[in-house]
């Protein structure tokens, strides 16, 4: 459509991983990209410098979450941090529309003065932004497995303390 842009964030089903193609049997060698990435996984580093104290604080936070999976390359860490800046901004929207100060109602909309002295009712503006990075932080959640749909998706690395018969081949 003119006029129109369209992202598309997801592209359906994630592929599976080469070696868990390889442990089931399935794999085709015609299939193989011979370029794919063999990260490394690597603890999640302390937050930047410059993150303000909030994104600092949701940078710990999350990355308590993410490290003990030990499903991190390097090549993640900006994927990392854009769902760490989402979901501040999210936490911070919140904040704001349950502000007591700002909002004693609680209420979804305020009322503004026009122009010309009469009163309009509006919504928040933090809904907007609250409802825009909902969806970005949810798909940069589902990228980490930390949603309950997406967590059997991810396998973690090291955890001796399961009985998956594909352990042994180094899955």
């Amino acid at each position: 459509m003119p006029g129109r842009t369209v992202i598309a964030i997801g592209r359906g089903a994630s592929p599976i991983p080469t070696a868990v193609k390889a442990a089931r049997g399935t794999l085709k060698s015609s299939r193989v990209n011979p370029g794919e990435p063999q990260g490394e996984a690597i603890p999640i580093p302390p937050p930047p410098d410059d993150f303000p104290p909030p994104l600092k604080k949701t940078w710990i936070d999350l990355a308590a979450q993410v490290d003990p999976m030990r499903i991190t390359s390097a090549a993640h860490i900006e994927g990392f941090a854009l769902m760490v800046t989402s979901i501040a901004i999210c936490r911070s929207a919140s904040a704001t529309l349950f502000d007591p100060v700002k909002n004693p109602t609680f209420s979804m909309t305020y009322v503004s003065k026009t122009g010309a002295g009469n009163e309009r009712i509006q919504k928040w503006p933090e809904l907007e932004v609250l409802a825009q990075h909902q969806k970005i932080a949810a798909y940069w959640l589902s990228r980490f497995g930390l949603t309950p749909a997406d967590s059997q998706r991810v396998s973690t690395l090291g955890d001796s303390s399961t009985n998956d018969p594909l352990n042994e081949f180094g899955t």
